[in-house]
């Protein structure tokens, strides 16, 4: 086990931000927090929680899916090869095709 998990670089940094920010636009996005850590298996790896505001929009999970995997794709493009787990938080009220 690592004492301290290794930085994550500024490119990547800025990368996953504006990705998030431009595809989670309808969403309401208040804030992206980014970290290096562990995974459950204790494998080094990248979480990006993102939380959101109450939005009129309701969410659509395909949306989410197309989140992840851009942000993985270029991930490994770069050459980081820990997993990026991201991760939203929602309003208690927030709509999405969940309810459905």
């Amino acid at each position: 086990m690592r004492l301290r998990p290794d930085p994550i670089s500024p490119e990547i940094l800025s990368f996953i931000e504006a990705t998030v920010r431009e595809m989670m636009a309808p969403y309401a996005v208040r804030e992206v927090r980014i970290r290096a850590s562990e995974d459950h298996d204790g494998d080094p790896a990248i979480f990006v929680d993102i939380d959101h505001d109450l939005s009129t929009t309701p969410v659509d999970t395909k949306d989410l899916r197309r989140l992840s995997k851009r942000i993985l794709d270029r991930l490994w493009e770069l050459g980081e090869d820990r997993f990026a787990y991201v991760r939203h938080h929602y309003h208690d009220d927030q709509k999405g095709t969940w309810d459905r």
